[in-house]
């Protein structure tokens, strides 16, 4: 009877260990999946940005050549309205 009860206690712990080794190796797949998941969405977000960054700075240098041209147009009527003040 004591062999039984040693057997039962055995074969016990080993479905104990069991259950244990699989409820660690599912909380190790589950992390990794939910770093995957976070790096994954990272990415695009970060491809979000970088799309976003390349459409500001063509704005701005769309911007900027604007205001060059803005500023010669300025210039040319400045020296236009200068010619008309002097009389020439």
């Amino acid at each position: 009877m004591q062999r039984q009860g040693q057997a039962d206690g055995s074969r016990l712990w080993s479905m104990l260990e069991t259950v244990i080794l699989v409820g660690a190796a599912s909380a190790v797949f589950l992390a990794i999946g939910r770093r995957d998941q976070v790096i994954e969405t990272n990415a695009l977000h970060i491809a979000e940005l970088r799309s976003i960054v390349t459409e500001l700075v063509r704005s701005q240098v769309l911007s900027e050549s604007m205001n060059s041209q803005q500023v010669t147009r300025m210039n040319s009527l400045e020296i236009r309205i200068n010619r008309l003040e002097s009389g020439g």
